[in-house]
């Protein structure tokens, strides 16, 4: 299974844009937003699985990812 780690803040395409392109294409993995502003905002309005804000632990990113591949 995979999971897809996602920064909002990206060069070329933005990260909202990306993700929207992504369910287009039909891919369903689980997604974690990564975001230093409103990480949990864009979670909610895309319908990803997760969301971290910055700064984050290492950790707590693992054990989110953990959470999604079980």
């Amino acid at each position: 299974m995979d999971v897809i780690v996602l920064d909002l803040e990206m060069p070329v395409m933005g990260g909202r844009e990306f993700y929207r392109r992504l369910r287009a294409r039909g891919v369903q993995a689980p997604v974690v937003i990564l975001s230093a502003y409103g990480a949990e905002r864009a979670r909610a309005e895309l319908g990803a699985e997760a969301a971290v804000q910055k700064p984050f632990e290492p950790s707590e990113l693992a054990a989110i990812i953990e959470r999604l591949l079980d």
